[in-house]
């Protein structure tokens, strides 16, 4: 087994805390391209301005796993812009039959 270096562990945390770094940087400043006027505490801007911009970057992640998802055919997509529903896609009963189900 290889033993990590201790010297390439650090300069990877390094590097770790450094995109860290950089993606609240990007918060802060997509958050005031939208709010120009804005102004917190540092207290406030934790809880504002970076849970606000964490959630639109989960929200847009999230639209494209269940976009994935219904194109895959995992999930039904019902409805559409802001009302549309997802379900899981029901399984046509002679599939379940097919694949060793009984009725």
């Amino acid at each position: 087994m290889v033993e990590p270096n201790h010297t390439s562990t650090e300069a990877a945390l390094k590097q770790a805390e450094e995109l860290r770094d950089l993606v609240l940087r990007e918060y802060v400043l997509r958050y005031l391209a939208r709010h120009p006027g804005a102004m917190d505490t540092l207290k406030g801007i934790a809880e504002w301005w970076i849970t606000r911009e964490q959630l639109m970057v989960d929200v847009q992640r999230l639209s494209r796993v269940l976009t994935e998802l219904t194109r895959t055919g995992v999930l039904d997509e019902i409805g559409s812009g802001d009302g549309r529903m997802y379900r899981l896609r029901a399984v046509p009963r002679s599939s379940a039959t097919s694949a060793g189900g009984s009725a």
